[in-house]
């Protein structure tokens, strides 16, 4: 469940990003963060094919993140 709401919160982030309102940018990011590594911690490497460790680095970086499949 937090992977599925980290990334819905991360969409929404990047919506806000478009709209040009950094705060909201910010603060949607932060929390996809928390949930995006509480993934991490519970799943592994990667959930439901998606690898998380390189998600998480983008998104930190500030990148628009592409998400990286694990094949």
């Amino acid at each position: 469940m937090e992977f599925l709401q980290g990334l819905i919160q991360l969409s929404a982030a990047l919506v806000k990003r478009r709209e040009g309102n950094h705060q909201g940018e910010a603060k949607l990011i932060g929390k996809a963060l928390e949930k995006l590594r509480a993934a991490r911690k519970h799943s592994g490497e990667a959930f439901m094919g998606v690898r998380l460790d390189p998600l998480i680095a983008e998104v930190e970086r500030g990148a628009t993140p592409t998400i990286a499949l694990r094949l």
